[in-house]
């Protein structure tokens, strides 16, 4: 699986080559011979017919040609690994190497000191992220808050263990109840993954009673005590698992596909540049094809969509990987001679960008109400064609010297006089494109003067250009802003270094959440969840007869599918489910199978490893991690706990299905939240915003001039409308 590996990123093409196919122009053609003239005409997609749309008009016999011969050259391409699917063999094969080499350390190595391998599994498993800085973070956020919970839990352990066990047995659901209402509404900054904190904490303290005093004396006869260094043993474990997880991203940093965040921040960076400069383009092409020729303004309107969404998708993974890639730098692992400070800067206007832009793709892409085809009204395509004549090659020229600027400015190491040229042509470009834009409204408004048929039908057009203008307009001068501003040098040894005395303060000063509603709920929902699952820990009969001394999986499950919203906590709650069902039935094939051969259950733990994440939901991707790290934790677990697999998972999975029992009737009948009652109150608040909204618009309309009597006429009306929409909402809630 390693050279597996290693052969999928050698084959991973930077997405930075990639480029999309021009819009085919489309060309006057003579029909083939043997087409009769009354052939019926392919049924076409009739959507969005604004702007140069034309629905069934006179170039549809010219598209059928157009199209048969794409549909030929479709073909003859060869079928490729889309990059997603490269990134899922990845994914997956970082996870089977992880769990297999953990397990070799834990388990074949022929150590003893290190318990329960399945747990270090678990937290490699966790933390591993797809770059070096992404899990090294989240490794940071399992190992610093795990040694204060650790100590804790290891001395309430000790004290509960001094006393008797009838007093254990009492104060067990006290003492887990108060933990968690600790661990979720504690305002400390590196404490993120409160969920793994409070199952280290249960662990520890319920373990020792789980092991004493069963109902049975067969079963306490067989039971060893977990000894004095559990916990030491226990943290053990788990700092292996994310060493493993960090050593699998280490060692690829000796290949060329290495999987640093600094490499795929610069790929994701050219992928942004090269979508900005394709969405311009298409832009372009609509601009010099609206009112002229409906095919390419169709075409172009429809890229618009796709790279303006592909943009927005590139750019969240960009800023999700910033955090990762100064980490990185930090370390001293990034690539020499990066700009961390830059890459940010970049990150941050494309952000602003793409508000821009989706101004753009709703104005180019959205049909008006009431507004009039191009196909059928003359008055529209004299107006479309005057904007097409003054804007097009100017939008072109624009185009031209925003790429040039980004290229200067992000890409390449240009010398300060270069930088000022290109500064002073984008402003040259931007200028011009003002005064095209100026001109192509004033002649558009000098056609339709005295023409009120003319002006209604035109109203749509109108709009729609006047937002694109701005919405490009301001696009291209947040690069302006970021490209002319001169950054002000902070002198950093001003800056005092913060001491960990002072860190220490300054959480300690920190306010608790129990003012924040939903985090006072999720504590107290996991804390009278966490109680009653302990139960199966305290009560001899259901921990001696029933959980066969493994009663921790009750309050285990109940500490990892708590989250704050009841639909999250529902649908993990399910694929918890699923996951143990699925392990537990691979787990019963593996050990009948391969009852003796240890390293084929490696082997075989390793390759569900690796298909559970391949085949997992992006959306829902916990039911195959779950699986995954479930099938090492029935077969090893049953052999720490000196039990036969065939006896150990029927009891696992009668524990998980009681343990997710007990959350959901805590979260759905003891904490009930109803979600049709916040969907109403959201929907009443989003109409009184409208209505603020219309409101505000209506006065800044008719505080313009230039706002003709009909606009606001429709912005009142709008206003009303709103008003009456949320009276019938308030009334109905």
């Amino acid at each position: 699986f390693f050279f597996f590996y290693i052969f999928a990123n050698l084959n991973h093409h930077d997405r930075t080559a990639c480029t999309y196919p021009p819009p085919a122009t489309t060309k006057q053609q003579t029909p083939k011979n043997n087409m009769s003239d009354d052939h019926e005409p392919r049924r076409r997609w009739n959507r969005r017919n604004s702007d140069g749309a034309a629905w069934g008009g006179e170039n549809s016999t010219n598209n059928n040609n157009t199209d048969d011969h794409r549909t030929r050259s479709y073909y003859r391409e060869p079928v490729q690994i889309s990059a997603e699917f490269r990134e899922r063999i990845a994914a997956a094969a970082r996870a089977s190497i992880v769990t297999l080499t953990t397990f070799s350390l834990l388990v074949f190595s022929g150590q003893e000191v290190l318990p329960v391998a399945w747990i270090g599994n678990v937290f490699a498993i966790s933390v591993l992220k797809p770059t070096l800085g992404g899990t090294f973070l989240s490794a940071r956020d399992v190992f610093v808050p795990m040694i204060p919970v650790a100590l804790i839990s290891w001395a309430v352990s000790a004290a509960l263990s001094v006393s008797s066990t009838e007093v254990y047995r009492i104060v067990l659901p006290f003492v887990v109840a108060l933990a968690a209402m600790v661990v979720f509404l504690c305002p400390w900054p590196h404490l993120t993954m409160k969920n793994l904190m409070l199952l280290i904490f249960y662990l520890v303290v319920s373990n020792p009673l789980s092991l004493k005093n069963v109902a049975t004396e067969d079963v306490s006869s067989s039971i060893q005590d977990i000894g004095p260094f559990f916990v030491p043993a226990l943290v053990g474990t788990i700092c292996i698992g994310l060493l493993v997880s960090l050593l699998v991203h280490v060692v690829m940093m000796k290949f060329a596909r290495s999987t640093t965040a600094s490499r795929q921040v610069l790929i994701l960076m050219r992928q942004v540049s090269h979508e900005t400069n394709q969405l311009l383009l298409s832009l372009t092409r609509y601009m010099q094809s609206i009112g002229k020729d409906s095919d390419v303004a169709r075409q172009a309107r429809t890229l618009i969509d796709f790279h303006t969404r592909r943009r927005s998708r590139i750019i969240k993974r960009l800023v999700d990987y910033l955090p990762a890639m100064r980490t990185e730098s930090k370390l001293g692992l990034s690539n020499e001679g990066i700009d961390i400070d830059a890459i940010e800067a970049f990150a941050a206007c494309a952000k602003k960008q793409q508000k821009h832009a989706e101004l753009v793709q709703a104005a180019t892409t959205q049909t008006l109400l009431g507004e009039d085809y191009t196909s059928k009204n003359s008055h529209v395509r004299e107006v479309k064609e005057i904007i097409s004549e003054n804007l097009g090659y100017v939008l072109e020229r624009l185009a031209l010297e925003y790429s040039k600027s980004e290229t200067v400015f992000f890409f390449i190491n240009a010398s300060k006089e270069d930088k000022e040229q290109i500064i002073h042509d984008l402003q040259h470009s931007m200028d011009e494109y003002l005064q095209a834009m100026r001109q192509a409204i004033h002649d558009a408004e000098a056609l339709l003067q005295n023409n009120d048929d003319a002006s209604r039908s035109t109203a749509g057009p109108m709009i729609r250009v006047r937002v694109t203008f701005l919405a490009l307009f301001s696009f291209i001068h947040e690069l302006r802003d970021v490209v002319s501003a001169t950054k002000a040098t902070t002198d950093k040894s001003d800056k005092v270094a913060e001491t960990p005395i002072a860190r220490l303060l300054s959480c300690l000063k920190m306010k608790w959440l129990w003012k924040d509603i939903s985090k006072r709920r999720l504590a107290t929902k996991t804390a009278v969840g966490l109680s009653l699952a302990s139960l199966w820990v305290s009560i001899p009969y259901l921990n001696g007869h029933l959980a066969y001394t493994q009663g921790v999986w009750v309050g285990v499950t109940v500490a990892s599918i708590s989250l704050e919203t009841t639909g999250a906590a529902y649908t993990k709650a399910l694929d918890r489910l699923w996951g143990t069902l699925i392990a537990a039935a691979y787990s019963l094939f593996v050990d009948k199978v391969f009852h003796v051969n240890a390293i084929a259950k490696l082997l075989t733990l390793t390759l569900i490893t690796f298909i559970s994440i391949l085949v997992s939901n992006p959306n829902r991707p916990y039911a195959s991690r779950y699986a995954a790290t479930s099938v090492g934790s029935i077969l090893y677990g049953s052999f720490d706990n000196k039990m036969l697999v065939d006896d150990y998972v029927p009891t696992r999975i009668m524990l998980i299905f009681v343990g997710v029992t007990i959350f959901l009737f805590v979260e759905l009948l003891m904490f009930p939240r109803s979600s049709r009652t916040i969907v109403q109150a959201q929907t009443v608040q989003l109409f009184e915003d409208l209505e603020q909204f219309f409101y505000q618009s209506s006065k800044s309309c008719s505080a313009i001039s230039s706002v003709s009597g009909k606009m606001r006429k429709l912005m009142i009306t709008s206003l009303i409308l709103c008003g009456c929409s949320g009276t019938v909402i308030r009334r109905s809630s």
